[in-house]
């Protein structure tokens, strides 16, 4: 047996699979339990090394084969008194135990609060309950979210929680009790703990490659059809993005270091990498010109006009009432949910997170640097619809099909 058996959570998520990824190919003394939910034992299995093939870029053999020789899949239910699992089973993966890293939850933002809560909050005390009968635990990490600051202002710190701020949606809510139990549980139970608080996760900087495209995606997808002319929000407001590659990198190194212990960590851009709402903007518009213009498209996309919060509620509830039921509807309401963003200017102080990674030459790069490729990826597979490039004469079909598919039977 390897001498490290880390118990993942969220092994089919985003985070969570790119996580399981680095430690197969870069910790052979490492052996992973993955919980996943499935209908089945073969589908928990299925959804595990179809994310990880993904992540890997290679061919499913060579996965297969790290999966087969490290890595056990637990088909259970975070949310269930042990997992659903027999009480055999669970004491078995108890002893075996060493390290365990939480990073399964909703991330949805429309959710109803008891429905939130039953994942984030309900799925984490069971994660605690387990972990507090490991008798061989060296380590605890949860992943949180840089955005338990809720609707604060200003300077947010990584050793702070609890400043009577409000909320935003229920994800937001739900992620703060549930942090609030893992650091109340690290006080009394289990003290070798660790948090992550990412902040806007989006794909690898280095290509763009990601498997979820949810927040900030939404917005930018809805920009880049050309359907609206205005934005809510304010110019100067701050958006902080972060790159799934370094997200991964950073929980890899920190969650095994000593100093980390009982610490939470800020996985963010920081004050001087965040971008503007106004520059964010910007930029999206002339990416998005220069890549179509290349490819034969004529029409070019106008920078949209940032308005105040009430004007571009107005507009935005008005354009979603005329809209019949579908796809189109749900993206803007969707959208609706992250307007708030662009409301609060918020800064996430990361120099703990700096420190213990500068020796490593861990570094978040600014958004701006590759939001081309995060872009590029978005269009060349459809947005996650359709994964195989496009000749570049097809760029002006692509944007028609995409308007009539989604917008259809509206006219635009």
């Amino acid at each position: 047996m390897s001498q490290r058996v880390v118990f993942l959570t969220g092994a089919s998520g985003f985070v969570g699979a790119e996580f399981l990824h680095r430690v197969l190919l870069r910790e052979p003394d490492t052996s992973v339990i993955c919980l996943v939910r499935g209908t089945s034992a073969q589908e928990a299995q299925e959804r595990v090394v179809c994310a990880l093939d993904q992540c890997a870029r290679r061919a499913s053999a060579e996965v297969k084969q790290l999966h087969s020789e490290r890595l056990l899949i637990v088909n259970g239910d975070i949310t269930l008194p042990r997992f659903g699992l027999s009480p055999l089973v669970y004491s078995l993966l108890q002893r075996r135990t060493t390290h365990i890293l939480h990073a399964a939850a909703s991330t949805r933002f429309d959710l109803r609060l008891e429905d939130a809560r039953a994942v984030n909050v309900g799925g984490t005390m069971e994660v605690l309950r387990f972990a507090r009968g490991c008798e061989n635990l060296d380590r605890f990490g949860y992943v949180s979210t840089a955005y338990v600051a809720g609707d604060r202002e200003g300077i947010v710190r990584e050793d702070e929680l609890d400043m009577a701020q409000g909320f935003l949606n229920t994800y937001e809510q739900s992620k703060f009790e549930a942090e609030t139990l893992v650091r109340e549980t690290m006080a009394a139970d289990l003290p070798r703990t660790v948090i992550f608080r990412p902040s806007i996760i989006v794909g690898d900087s280095r290509d763009g490659r990601t498997t979820s495209f949810n927040v900030l995606y939404c917005p930018m997808r809805i920009y880049g059809l050309g359907v609206i002319k205005t934005l809510p929000g304010k110019p100067w407001v701050r958006l902080d993005v972060v790159p799934i590659n370094y997200v991964v990198d950073a929980i890899q190194q920190i969650f095994l270091d000593e100093t980390a212990v009982g610490r939470t960590f800020h996985l963010v851009a920081g004050p001087e990498r965040s971008m503007s709402l106004q520059a964010l903007v910007d930029k999206f518009v002339q990416i998005y010109n220069n890549h179509f213009s290349s490819r034969g498209l004529v029409r070019r996309l106008a920078v949209p006009e940032i308005v105040g919060e009430n004007e571009g509620r107005a507009l935005l509830d008005q354009s979603i009432e005329s809209m019949p039921t579908g796809q189109a509807r749900n993206l803007f309401e969707m959208f609706r949910f992250f307007v708030p963003y662009t409301q609060k200017d918020k800064m996430f102080d990361d120099r703990s997170t700096r420190r213990i990674l500068a020796e490593r030459g861990i570094e978040p790069p600014p958004f701006a640097n590759y939001m081309h490729r995060v872009l590029s990826y978005c269009f060349e597979t459809r947005w996650g619809q359709k994964p195989q490039k496009r000749q570049s004469l097809e760029a002006e079909v692509w944007l028609e099909e995409e308007l009539e598919r989604i917008f259809s039977p509206l006219p635009i």
